[in-house]
């Protein structure tokens, strides 16, 4: 006799949480703690390794522009200014490197981030105190990460009064969120990072809901209203997109997957 004879069939488990990352799929915020609650790798890059990558920068930058030259001209630019830009980068070593815990930024996140589960050891943050390359090089971001570096960069110059400012300590959050994400991958990082430049995708991705998800349960903490931090991302979408009348479908887009992610967490107990 069948065994699912004269009864309901179980319900069918749900994919482990590691597989759906993998997958490049959304996690919702009850897998963003779960995943948080599981030890990671614990391998981090050490400063002379990150002071190698940031050099390292304007070369990669040139190579794109190079590889994307008759594109970046049929739309009015001129690659060779561009290149010529990114050339005089190459002097640029202003790099203060960090262990994260050890800065004077981390005590306005670290309760919260303990209450997430996620450690600050071995992480480390890239202060850059020079608006003008800051610009040239990751635009109108305040915050960085990267799959590769595994590490936090920040404009130091627009860190200030950051006891009085939420919305910073928000997107310091949210970085940490990163690297603890690319920690908990471990050695499967290099496949995730595979899948994620295939699929092409920005908000709409595990790396992201990661992210943004921990930066909306920490502004829900510290008692901003759902309607405050929708208003805080259509800002940064203004700003880094421009402006609502101009906002191509694709950022449309993206603001309807951060205010799901935004109603995912404030629905949360």
């Amino acid at each position: 006799m069948n065994r699912f004879e004269g009864g309901p069939r179980p319900a069918a488990e749900k994919p482990p949480i590691m597989d759906k990352a993998l997958r490049n799929e959304k996690l919702t915020p009850q897998e963003v703690r779960t995943m948080f609650s599981r030890p990671g790798a614990g391998e981090w890059p050490t400063a002379e390794q990150l002071r190698d990558y940031m050099c390292s920068l304007p070369d990669r930058e040139i190579k794109g522009l190079e590889e994307h030259r008759q594109e970046i001209t049929e739309h009015g630019g001129n690659p060779d200014a561009a290149i010529a830009e990114m050339a005089e980068l190459r002097k640029f070593e202003g790099f203060e490197i960090n262990d994260l815990e050890q800065t004077e930024y981390y005590p306005f996140i670290a309760k919260f981030m303990e209450g997430q589960g996620i450690s600050p050891k071995g992480v480390k943050i890239i202060a850059i105190d020079n608006p003008e390359y800051w610009k040239k090089m990751f635009g109108s971001n305040i915050t960085k990460s990267s799959m590769e570096s595994k590490a936090i960069t920040i404009d130091k110059s627009r860190f200030k009064d950051l006891d009085k400012r939420q919305d910073l300590q928000s997107w310091l959050v949210h970085e940490v969120a990163h690297t603890a994400f690319y920690d908990r991958l471990g050695a499967k990082l290099p496949a995730y990072v595979k899948q994620y430049e295939k699929d092409n995708r920005y908000t709409d991705s595990a790396n992201e809901s990661v992210a943004y998800q921990t930066q909306f349960e920490f502004l829900k903490k510290t008692g901003w209203s759902k309607e405050q931090a929708v208003g805080f991302m259509e800002e940064y979408l203004d700003e880094a997109y421009g402006s609502a009348d101009e906002a191509t479908e694709e950022v449309k887009k993206e603001l309807k997957t951060l205010t799901g992610f935004i109603d995912a967490v404030y629905a949360q107990k």
